[in-house]
């Protein structure tokens, strides 16, 4: 077969395949599809990879989001025929649906956020006020799986929060250590210790002079008394 047949069955191929897979370089969910989508395509599904960063793919991307009406980032798998589309990360058995042209309803998503976590977990009434609003929010989430109850989702943040103040505690105490033996140091290397500078507008303590014999003397004759203040 000569370069030019060979061209000419490439560019048939790719015309006849409507399953596109666009992907970009710094795309995290990308980089999980990616070995999915390899392994569907060594299984004979014919489906092209779209390598935004190509401005001929990210071009095509643009045409098929106006056409079908698309608004998501990548990883996007879209069949430009029947304009049937999955937007983000799905596993491969949902990736095998969109292959053989079935539409893939989208996953359930919350209708808002929930309740931020209370400040103080001690604090009955903010654990009381939270577990109020939170279980609020499940009501209206009903149609999302696997959310967890109050306590339980309590418990974790809980958790979380007390991991967090640990680890916050133990870079205080390392930096702590930092600075003892950097003093140690300076003061082994005989560098004077730096002074703290006061803030803005505010006059530096002066140190008290020590009076001479001189002043003390005269002072003496011209009011009969000693300053212990010194000049």
């Amino acid at each position: 077969m000569s370069d030019k047949e060979s061209n000419k069955v490439t560019t048939e191929t790719n015309q006849e395949s409507t399953l596109y897979y666009f992907y970009s370089e710094g795309c995290g969910w990308c980089k999980r599809a990616n070995p999915l989508v390899d392994e569907l395509i060594k299984e004979g599904k014919d489906i092209l990879k779209l390598d935004l960063g190509v401005a001929d793919n990210k071009k095509l991307l643009e045409e098929v989001k106006k056409e079908y009406d698309v608004k998501c980032g990548t990883p996007l798998f879209i069949n430009a025929e029947t304009g049937h589309k999955i937007c983000g990360f799905r596993e491969k058995d949902i990736l095998e649906k969109w292959v053989r042209g079935e539409e893939i309803p989208e996953p359930p998503r919350p209708k808002g956020p929930p309740p931020p976590p209370p400040q103080d977990f001690e604090d009955k009434g903010q654990i009381d006020e939270w577990t109020k609003k939170y279980s609020e929010w499940v009501e209206e989430n009903k149609h999302m799986p696997n959310i967890p109850p109050a306590d339980q989702m309590l418990a974790r943040l809980k958790q979380q929060r007390t991991a967090m103040l640990q680890q916050q505690q133990g870079g205080d105490a390392r930096i702590a250590n930092i600075e003892r033996k950097l003093d140690a140091l300076m003061k082994h290397l005989g560098v004077p210790p730096v002074m703290p500078v006061p803030p803005q507008g505010v006059q530096p303590p002066q140190p008290q002079v020590k009076p001479s014999v001189k002043d003390v003397t005269q002072d003496i004759k011209k009011t009969g008394k000693i300053n212990k203040k010194g000049k």
